[in-house]
C-alpha cells in the first residue's frame, strides 16, 4: 500500500525521475517505472531496536557513493507500530517541496486515487523561464563587490580539526521543541517588536555563535525559498528552488538586543533584495583575496516558517506520517546547519553539524544557550547580552577566574629585599655595560 502510494508520485512528479547526468546536468526519465521503489519491512524486538536499526539503515545508504534521490525503509515493533525511515536528495527537491511530498504520500496512503493537482509547469519549464535581467544582476554584482569591503569572514568557532583532513563527514543532530505556549508568546513579541520570527531566531543563532568566536562579527549563509510567482501553479512543482545568501552579523555591546536584532533584519533584507547573484559567487570574489577555505561559508540558517507549516498539519490530520523525530541533513562544505519549521503549533529546531570537526561538548553548549535564550525573549526582549552559559560552564569559569590570593601589606619594594638577603649573588640588573646582582644594588639603593 505504502510502495503504490509513493510510486503513484513517481508517475506524478518529473522530478522524482531525474537523472544525474553530471554536476551540471539533471535529466528527467520518461519511464517512470525505472525510480519505482520497493519498500521491505523489518521485525524489530522493541522500540529502541527499531531506532538503532534505522540508524545503521540510514548510515549505509548515506555512505554509499552513488546518490540516492529516494530510499524507504519500514521497522515494526510491538506488533501493531511502525517507524518509517525515508531518504530524500537535496539535489533534486527542496524543503517545501519534501513537505508537499509528505503530505500527498499521505493522502494516497489513505486512498490511492485521493486528488493531487497536476501543475501546467514543470521544474524545467521555470528553470529555463527564471534568470534575472542584465540590469538586475549587474546592480546585484556591483552591491556584492562593494559589500565585500564591510562584510565579515565567517565565524572564527574553535575547531577541533583541520577541515580539510576530514574525509568521511559524518553528521550529528541536536533539536529542541518550543512549546506551543512559549512560541505563540516569542512570535507575539517579535511582531511588538517589529521583527519577523525567522529574524529573532536567526538574532539568537548568530549571537550564540558569536560568542564562542570572541564575540566578533561573522557572517552565515541563510537558506533562500525562492519559488518565483511566474505561473499560478508554482507551489505544485516539486523541485530544487534554493539559493543562499549571505547575512552579517555584528555585536554592538552599546546597543541592546532588539536594536541588534533591527540592524539584522535591514542586513536580511538588504541581501535578499540583491539575490539576484547567489553566495557563490560572493565566496568566490572573495577567494580572489584569499584563501577559498577562509572565504567559504560553512555555517548555515534554514528557516521555512510561514511557507509550509500547513503542509504538514494535513498530514497529521489523517494519521500520516506523524513525525517522530530523529532525522538529520548532511551536505557537502557545511559545517553546522541550523533548521527550523513550525509543526502542530510548536518550533522545531534542530543544528546538523560535522561530528569530529568541533570540540567535544562544545556545540552541546552552545544549543543550550541557543534554547535558553529562546525560552527568555517570548516574554522579553530586555535580556542582557552576558552569556547566558550552561550551569557547568559558569561554575568552570568562576572557579578559573578565582585567582585571588590573601596579601600581607607590605611596601612595594619589601620583596625586593628579601630577595637580596636570600640570594644576594643572583642577577637583579642587565645595563649596557653593567650588570649588577640583588646584594649589590640592594647596597646602592641603601646608599642613597
Amino acid at each position: 500500500r505504502l510502495e503504490n502510494a509513493w510510486n503513484s508520485l513517481v508517475q506524478h512528479h518529473d522530478m522524482l525521475r531525474v537523472e544525474l547526468v553530471d554536476i551540471e546536468t539533471q535529466r528527467v526519465s520518461q519511464d517512470p517505472t525505472r525510480f519505482f521503489t520497493s519498500i521491505d519491512l523489518m521485525t524489530c524486538d522493541n522500540e529502541e531496536d527499531a531506532k538503532s536499526q534505522l540508524a545503521r539503515w540510514w548510515q549505509s545508504i548515506s555512505s554509499a557513493k552513488d546518490a540516492t534521490l529516494f530510499a524507504a525503509q519500514a521497522f515494526s515493533y510491538n506488533g501493531n507500530r511502525c517507524r518509517l525511515g525515508l531518504i530524500f536528495n537535496y539535489l533534486s527537491l527542496d524543503g517545501f517541496s519534501i513537505k508537499m511530498l509528505l503530505r500527498q504520500l499521505a493522502l494516497r496512503y489513505q486512498n490511492l486515487d485521493a486528488f493531487i493537482p497536476s501543475p501546467a509547469i514543470s521544474f524545467r519549464d521555470y528553470v529555463e523561464q527564471v534568470s534575472p535581467s542584465p540590469k538586475q544582476r549587474e546592480t546585484a554584482i556591483k552591491y556584492w563587490r562593494e559589500k565585500l569591503e564591510t562584510l565579515p569572514l565567517s565565524a572564527a568557532l574553535p575547531l577541533e580539526a583541520d577541515p580539510r583532513t576530514i574525509s568521511n563527514s559524518q553528521f550529528k543532530r541536536r533539536s529542541l521543541i518550543l512549546s506551543q505556549d512559549t512560541w505563540q508568546s516569542l512570535k507575539e513579541t517579535t511582531r511588538q517588536q517589529g521583527i519577523t520570527p525567522s529574524v529573532a531566531v536567526l538574532s539568537v543563532f548568530c549571537e550564540v555563535i558569536s560568542r564562542w568566536s570572541g564575540g566578533r562579527s561573522h557572517t552565515v549563509n541563510m537558506t533562500l525559498f525562492d519559488r518565483q510567482p511566474l505561473h499560478p501553479d508554482i507551489n505544485d512543482v516539486a523541485g530544487d528552488f534554493t539559493s543562499l545568501v549571505p547575512v552579517g552579523y555584528s555585536p554592538d555591546r552599546t546597543k541592546t538586543f532588539i536594536e541588534i536584532a533591527l540592524c539584522l533584519q535591514e542586513e536580511t533584507f538588504s541581501a535578499l533584495e540583491h539575490r539576484h547573484v547567489s553566495s557563490i559567487f560572493v565566496q568566490r570574489e572573495r577567494a580572489k583575496d584569499m584563501d577559498m577555505t577562509a572565504a567559504a561559508l560553512p555555517i548555515v540558517f534554514t528557516s521555512t516558517l510561514g511557507m509550509s507549516d500547513e503542509l504538514l498539519k494535513e498530514t497529521s490530520d489523517v494519521g500520516f506520517p506523524q513525525l517522530s523525530g530523529g532525522g538529520l541533513s548532511e551536505t557537502p562544505q557545511v559545517w553546522l546547519d541550523h533548521q527550523m519549521y513550525e509543526y502542530n503549533g510548536e518550533l522545531h529546531v534542530s543544528w546538523d553539524s560535522v561530528n569530529t570537526l568541533f570540540p567535544e561538548g562544545m556545540l552541546d553548549s552552545m544549543f543550550t544557550v541557543l534554547e535558553n535564550m529562546l525560552n527568555t525573549l517570548h516574554s522579553s526582549w530586555d535580556l542582557p547580552l552576558d552569556p547566558m552559559l550552561p550551569v557547568m560552564q559558569s561554575v568552570a569559569r568562576r572557579s578559573l577566574n578565582a585567582t585571588g590570593l590573601h596579601q600581607e601589606e607590605r611596601t612595594l619594594h619589601h620583596s625586593f629585599f628579601e630577595w637580596a638577603s636570600k640570594a644576594p649573588e643572583r642577577t637583579a640588573l642587565v645595563a649596557e655595560q653593567t650588570t649588577l646582582s640583588y646584594g649589590e644594588l640592594a647596597y646602592r639603593a641603601r646608599q642613597l
